[in-house]
């Protein structure tokens, strides 16, 4: 585990990743440049990634091994060529919500914290994306109100491990905004005011105010 990681641990927030374990890191460092860059490991997967045009041509028949791969299993070359061949370019934007989808796992990105209050800036082109049965519904709810993700996943029924894969890649596809964040990591973070009760209990009571608080969400 990564040193960033180890300390998200240790704060309380879970088992969390860094994107500079991943492909993720790699990708963000050259989207951050401005330098046409092919990316390879070899029988495994290819991309070359134009940063000034956002763009992305990728060649990846083993994604699972490509996107979990640590930056320094790849070897990078500048290169003129910005595309293969008989393979269209993409938004870049979809490279990085890919990448962070594989490197998550069900986790949160490292340096992020589940009550980081965010919103949806765009729809996300999800036909080209790896998405979750619930994907839909939180772009859908976090596209009408701020929240934490903390609190969506829990109005919506939605497992943490879901809710965060999500998250993560929205963030790092740039769909997601943040609006404020959370408490300093050494300090105790309360839950969110108007939150339920866990619904996991399933007492009617329970389910009463759930259903309370999803009616006056949805009329914001």
């Amino acid at each position: 585990m990564s040193q960033s990681a180890a300390v998200a641990v240790q704060a309380g927030e879970g088992e969390m990743f860094a994107a500079a374990d991943y492909f993720l890191g790699l990708a963000q460092r050259v989207a951050s440049g401005n330098t046409i860059t092919h990316i390879l490991r070899k029988d495994v997967g290819e991309v070359v990634i134009d940063p000034l045009r956002r763009r992305y041509t990728a060649l990846i028949p083993r994604p699972e091994s490509f996107y979990r791969t640590p930056p320094g299993g790849f070897r990078t070359a500048e290169t003129k060529t910005a595309s293969f061949p008989g393979h269209p370019e993409r938004d870049l934007a979809e490279l990085l919500w890919i990448a962070a989808h594989h490197a998550s796992g069900g986790r949160l990105l490292a340096g992020c914290s589940k009550y980081d209050v965010v919103r949806l800036r765009h729809w996300p082109n999800l036909s080209r994306l790896p998405v979750t049965p619930n994907t839909m519904r939180l772009c859908a709810f976090l596209s009408r109100r701020p929240s934490a993700i903390h609190l969506a996943r829990k109005l919506l029924g939605i497992d943490e491990d879901e809710a965060y894969s999500f998250y993560s890649a929205a963030l790092c596809a740039g769909a997601l905004e943040l609006v404020s964040r959370a408490p300093a990591r050494n300090q105790a973070e309360p839950e969110p005011a108007s939150e339920p009760a866990p619904a996991a209990t399933g007492r009617p009571s329970e389910r009463s105010v759930l259903r309370l608080l999803w009616n006056r969400v949805s009329r914001l």
